[in-house]
This record gives structure tokens, C-alpha cells and sequence, in this order.
């Protein structure tokens, strides 16, 4: 594992073990920095990628669920339109 790999585990594993990283009443993951001190802008970006990465499922969850309410919606619309 190179540097970079090692540095940006070592954040996750940090978040992880304060449990800075939960979810909301949405569903999704968030970040919650819990008196660490002062973050990069470097870091900040590992700890986006992982919320992404861990609200991906979710994400792909809610996204299908609106685009089948939508489709429905405009099957309902159009009904004897044609």
C-alpha cells in the first residue's frame, strides 16, 4: 500500500473509530467531526469520497424509487392519449 493508500485508511479509520460518520433521518451517511481539530482540504476530500462510497447503495435506492414514481406518473398522465 502506498503512502497516499496508508493516509487516506488512516482518516477512515479514525472517523470510524469516534463514530463520525453516521447516518440522518434522510438515510444517508454524514460527517460529524467530533473536537479533532482543524482538517485539510486534502482530507476532507478522503472522507467525501467515503460518504459517496458508502451512500452509493442508498443513493441508487432513492434515485430508482423517483425514477418508477415519475414513469408512473407520466403513464397515469398520458393514459388514453394515445
Amino acid at each position: 500500500m502506498d503512502r497516499l493508500a496508508q493516509h487516506r485508511a488512516r482518516i477512515i479509520e479514525m472517523c470510524d473509530k469516534y463514530d463520525e460518520i453516521g447516518p440522518l433521518d434522510d438515510g444517508y451517511q454524514h460527517f460529524w467531526i467530533k473536537d479533532r481539530g482543524a482538517m485539510s482540504a486534502a482530507d476532507l476530500r478522503v472522507i467525501a469520497d467515503e460518504l459517496d462510497r458508502r451512500n452509493k447503495a442508498w443513493d441508487d435506492q432513492i434515485t430508482a424509487f423517483h425514477k418508477e414514481r415519475n414513469d408512473d406518473h407520466t403513464r397515469s398522465n398520458h393514459a388514453g392519449l394515445d
